[in-house]
């Protein structure tokens, strides 16, 4: 944990572990994590996985 909160690298590893918390859902204002992270084909495999998606770029 960072300032209390996971950093985005992990977002990954919470999408793709199942069981309770997982995170299913995903809703971004004004960024784009897939081009923000290390390892970025993972975290684009994952998104694409995610039941619900929103992206927010005004």
């Amino acid at each position: 944990m960072v300032l209390g909160g996971l950093p985005a690298v992990t977002l990954a590893d919470e999408i793709e572990t199942p069981g309770p918390g997982q995170v299913r859902a995903l809703v971004t204002v004004a960024g784009n994590p897939v081009v923000s992270v290390p390892n970025a084909d993972r975290l684009d495999r994952a998104i694409a996985g995610l039941d619900f998606v929103v992206c927010v770029d005004p």
